[in-house]
């Protein structure tokens, strides 16, 4: 039905395309448009990299784009030309954290029980953000980000990361439920609850006189006390 197609003969004397002078530009201009792709994500990271670390020492507040610059070592329109502002690194800074917990999330043992490995979720996100205060710094900061004020590309990963790990809760809450382990009522109380939970948590523990207080005592009294109130029956 179909016949094999055979190639064309090339007059005598031509030369090969792929090997001849268009063939050999075009290979220089790809390698010269990934060379720049890579040298742009490389100063990306600087950015960012310079970024975090002015966060663990400075208020959010008090940082600038030409310190953010000047810690990274390049010129301000530099740094404009990878993110339009300092919210917009804020963003992609809370992004890479929040994939990096959704790592550790997904680590959780899956033999484990819903209940077992959401007391093992809660400790190690409170654990994570605690124990680095660069990351409690953007904790706190990325909650008044509106997304609407990022680019789209930004937005769309800033709001998949943090539904990711929001799916990752509420994923073993809805197992819970079926398995009759957790109450069926009010679903998202339960989850308003339990983020407030861990909220109050994280700030009662920056306060100098509680961070005396055995940290895994006080996840693992913690993570039983927000999953003992989702038990179906009257509040323990």
């Amino acid at each position: 039905m179909y016949q094999k197609m055979q190639p064309a003969e090339r007059p005598a004397g031509s030369s090969n395309p792929a090997r001849g002078p268009s063939g050999t530009n075009m290979s220089k201009s790809m390698g010269i448009a990934e060379r720049r792709e890579r040298e742009f994500r490389q100063r990306e990271q600087s950015i960012l990299q310079a970024a975090l670390g002015l966060v663990g020492s400075t208020p959010w507040a008090e940082i600038t784009i030409d310190r953010i610059a000047e810690q990274a070592e390049i010129g301000k329109g530099t740094v404009y030309k990878h993110f339009r502002s300092k919210e917009e690194i804020l963003a992609k800074l809370r992004v890479g954290c929040s994939l990096e917990l959704l790592e550790k999330l997904k680590q959780v043992d899956p033999a484990l029980g819903p209940i077992p490995r959401l007391k093992e979720s809660i400790k190690i996100h409170l654990r994570t953000i605690y124990e680095d205060s660069r990351q409690f710094s953007l904790w706190q900061q990325c909650t008044g980000i509106d997304p609407q004020s990022l680019s789209p590309e930004l937005a769309a990963e800033f709001v998949g990361s943090e539904e990711a790990i929001y799916g990752h809760f509420s994923g073993l809450l809805e197992e819970g439920r079926r398995l009759g382990l957790v109450s069926g009522e009010q679903p998202d109380l339960q989850i308003f609850a339990g983020h407030a939970a861990m909220v109050g948590s994280l700030i009662l523990l920056q306060i100098p006189r509680n961070k005396s207080l055995p940290l895994e005592e006080v996840l693992e009294y913690l993570a039983d006390f927000i999953t003992r109130r989702l038990e179906p029956g009257p509040p323990p």
